[in-house]
């Protein structure tokens, strides 16, 4: 039996956090999990450091696999069972990360404003084999909702935005998310775009489909 008891309680929340997301670089992990805020409203200097130290000793082990975008890149944690290098492309990569980077600031407007994340994934297929770009499970004031969420680049063609919006209205016009193993009190969850600009949130809201250039816009219910 292999033994785990030298995991701390940070080094777990780490590991569930990867095993929802998945690729995460070492920035993203220092952010989430390693950065203290102080009485003075200071971060810790050196917590960089401790998160590279750390997460060797977990990679070492055998409980996730690194390697490097770049050369002088941040290093990229995985549990992805996949030969990295040769079958993931740099544009898969780095929409995993810019979808941290908004999971990062969903978790600080929870963390300022006392709401909870019950539940999240990056890029985890539904029942009708749609993949959100993330699934939201979120409470305010014991109210909770449920969004999927879709990170518009503006590479994504209206006609494929047309079709994907067909594909979500037959998954909730057959309540497909009842039986998701993120359920919780049979909601039906909210379908939001978060663009990078008012030009093609309005183009993308002439689908009747949500759509925001602010994620605050999607969390104040």
């Amino acid at each position: 039996m292999i033994d785990f008891n030298w995991l701390t309680e940070r080094d777990k929340k780490v590991l569930e956090f990867l095993s929802h997301a998945k690729y995460v670089s070492t920035s993203q992990i220092t952010q989430l999990f390693f950065e203290e805020n102080y009485h003075d409203g200071s971060k810790n200097k050196y917590a960089d450091i401790i998160c590279r130290r750390r997460m060797k000793v977990i990679a070492d082990n055998g409980l996730v696999k690194s390697f490097y975008r770049q050369a002088n890149k941040d290093k990229i944690y995985t549990m992805q069972d996949v030969k990295l290098e040769r079958i993931v492309t740099i544009n898969q990569i780095q929409h995993s990360l810019e979808l941290n980077d908004l999971f990062i600031e969903i978790h600080r407007h929870a963390k300022k404003n006392n709401h909870t994340i019950y539940d999240f994934y990056i890029e985890k297929p539904i029942q009708n084999k749609i993949i959100p770009d993330m699934i939201l499970v979120y409470e305010i004031r014991h109210k909770a909702k449920i969004f999927f969420i879709e990170y518009d680049r503006g590479t994504e063609t209206i006609t494929r935005i047309r079709k994907k919006r067909k594909d979500y209205k037959t998954y909730f016009d057959k309540q497909y998310y009842l039986n998701e193993d993120w359920q919780v009190s049979n909601i039906k969850p909210d379908l939001w775009y978060i663009t990078k600009s008012e030009k093609r949130a309005k183009n993308i809201e002439r689908l009747g489909i949500n759509a925001t250039t602010n994620i605050k816009n999607v969390l104040n219910f």
